[in-house]
């Protein structure tokens, strides 16, 4: 059976253009809660898009180091990921640093590359280790470290922000935290390793049976008591702090439901069906999905130059300015793919001809 599991693409391009409508509300509007809504039925119809799907920097970050675990690709191949998020990183200082008044820039990059390289080392030593780990995550995301930030040692407040320790009142905070979020880089790749070896071994074993679907069924219904608050989210500079820091239960409330579709894309019966429609295959072979870091490095760059331009734009046409927002997020997620799609095409070049320039280097040495 193949590795390529179509429901996790498909789901990763769903939130991914959440994430995209997301990252450009916070270049566009440096205020405090100005919705698109307020400009157009069209605008209002990506708002709604994006708030609908609000947790998909969980989702894309669970599926990332859950992958991570599922395949038991060469650490050559790891590594050169890592390469490239470190590079990623460095270009988001320049944007990220002087956002948030703080010497490090700290983001997804930087989160994924401490807590998945935590990982690798606790696998050389034993799978056990990474389960522990992974309950360990799990339990992490049901603890609200900011409320303790006055049981805490004193320290700076741009360590506060990155530990996860500042209860930051809507005022500005750096995103993704280590403390809880850790927990769900550290849970996913404890369940994307296990997984993986029963995709590999005896992929039948991950139907879902009829008690578990009562299970999944009941802990939806459950979420409906508290599902809400993150469709309500405050969008401009307030964005970041409320949306790391709802009470757990919200955030559970909310995750539960794309975790449902997770599952249900392991099936081998899921999996059989959207491997013979042909939206799948197309939607697996998108950059996005097949180099999804890259994709959404290109698209957090348009983002902040297509914010730049909007902002100067206000200041020629204010009025008339508000009406391009849907052209500004159709092109700027088509132009993402596309830059990314070449991006990709020219690296895969450069590494073969180097491939070839080192084969030739050997034969006359």
């Amino acid at each position: 059976m193949t590795d390529r599991i179509y429901g996790f693409d498909i789901i990763r391009l769903v939130f991914f253009h959440a994430i995209f409508i997301f990252h450009l509300s916070l270049m566009m509007f440096y205020t405090t809660e100005i919705a698109s809504s307020r400009f157009s039925s069209f605008s209002y119809a990506f708002e709604s898009y994006a708030r609908t799907f609000s947790s998909g920097g969980f989702v894309v970050i669970f599926l990332t180091c859950l992958l991570m675990g599922f395949s038991e690709s060469r650490i050559l191949s790891k590594l050169k990921l890592f390469g490239f998020m470190i590079a990623a990183w460095l270009v988001f200082q320049l944007i990220l640093a002087p956002a948030y008044n703080s010497p490090v820039g700290w983001d997804v990059y930087p989160l994924i590359l401490v807590t998945v390289g935590i990982c690798l080392v606790m696998k050389l030593i034993s799978d056990r280790l990474v389960y522990l780990l992974s309950i360990a995550g799990f339990v992490m995301l049901w603890i609200p470290f900011w409320e303790f930030r006055s049981l805490v040692m004193p320290m700076s407040e741009p360590l506060q922000n990155v530990l996860g320790f500042v209860d930051c009142n809507l005022k500005e905070a750096d995103e993704w935290p280590i403390l809880p979020w850790a927990g769900i880089c550290w849970m996913s790749y404890g369940v994307g390793l296990k997984v993986g070896k029963m995709w590999k071994t005896k992929p039948v074993s991950l139907r879902l049976s009829p008690i578990e679907l009562i299970i999944w069924i009941s802990l939806l219904a459950l979420s409906s008591v508290n599902y809400g608050p993150m469709y309500k989210v405050s969008l401009g500079n307030e964005f970041s702090c409320a949306m790391y820091r709802f009470p757990p239960l919200v955030f559970w409330s909310h995750f539960i439901w794309p975790l449902f579709f997770i599952r249900i894309s392991l099936d081998v019966r899921v999996q059989d069906y959207l491997s013979r429609l042909s939206i799948s295959k197309a939607i697996s072979s998108l950059t996005m999905s097949r180099c999804f870091w890259l994709s959404y490095f290109v698209a957090y760059i348009y983002t902040f130059v297509l914010g730049e331009l909007y902002q100067y734009g206000l200041k020629i046409s204010y009025d008339s300015i508000y009406y391009s927002l849907p052209l500004i997020l159709l092109l700027g997620f088509s132009l993402s793919e596309l830059t990314a799609n070449v991006l990709e095409r020219v690296g895969r070049k450069l590494i073969k001809n180097y491939g070839k320039k080192k084969a030739d280097d050997q034969v006359l040495i």
